[in-house]
């Protein structure tokens, strides 16, 4: 939950990507990234890419090296885009 009235003008225009994986499959992994995605919405924030790929295990994302390869990269971009 967030306070309504609580706002940082520091966040405002910042990109971000959103990374959640999930397990309960592609219904239930859209419905968290859409709950996940009001805190950079509510911030002025702009999501550049939303990555959510299926996992049945924890950790299992970190072993998938292409994924987590591509998600280094966006961080690397949006760390040095104005």
């Amino acid at each position: 939950r967030m306070n309504p009235y609580w706002e940082d003008k520091r966040l405002r225009g910042k990109k971000v990507v959103l990374v959640m994986p999930g397990g309960q499959g592609e219904k239930s992994r859209n419905e968290g990234i859409h709950a996940f995605g009001q805190f950079p919405r509510i911030c002025g924030m702009q999501v550049i890419e939303t990555i959510s790929p299926q996992v049945d295990r924890p950790r299992e994302a970190t072993q998938d090296k292409a994924l987590m390869q591509n998600c280094f990269e966006l961080g690397e971009k949006i760390a040095v885009e104005k």
